[in-house]
């Protein structure tokens, strides 16, 4: 069951993961006097530039394995795995390093981390 949940709801979550980035890249370059981040979208993957650490930040959903690849410049490639809630509405919660969290947080996570 976790299985078929995580393939019905995975992409979904994706899209809001990507949502999240999006927004705060957006936040972070009006805060600053330059545009520092870039952002290219495709339907499964999401790149993240900043102009100012040179650093990238290289999402990917893969469908089979329902789970999120990354990669940040100068570090080794990890997962965002996907954990199904059993509710009584099916639930996906992104785990990162073994910890639940909120889309838009872990979204400010990784982007703050790409920024320093």
């Amino acid at each position: 069951m976790d299985e078929d949940v995580k393939r019905a709801l995975g992409l979904a979550l994706w899209g809001k993961l990507c949502d999240a980035i999006e927004f705060e890249c957006r936040e972070a370059n009006n805060a600053s006097e330059k545009r520092r981040l870039a952002v290219e979208r495709g339907p499964l993957t999401l790149s993240v530039r900043d102009f100012k650490t040179e650093k990238t930040l290289d999402l990917s959903y893969q469908e089979a394995l329902t789970c999120i690849k990354c990669r940040q410049s100068g570090k080794p490639e990890f997962n965002i795995t996907l954990r199904a809630e059993r509710t009584p509405d099916p639930v996906l919660t992104p785990v990162l390093n073994g910890l639940p969290w909120v889309t838009q947080d872990l979204a400010v996570q990784l982007v703050t981390v790409l920024m320093h």
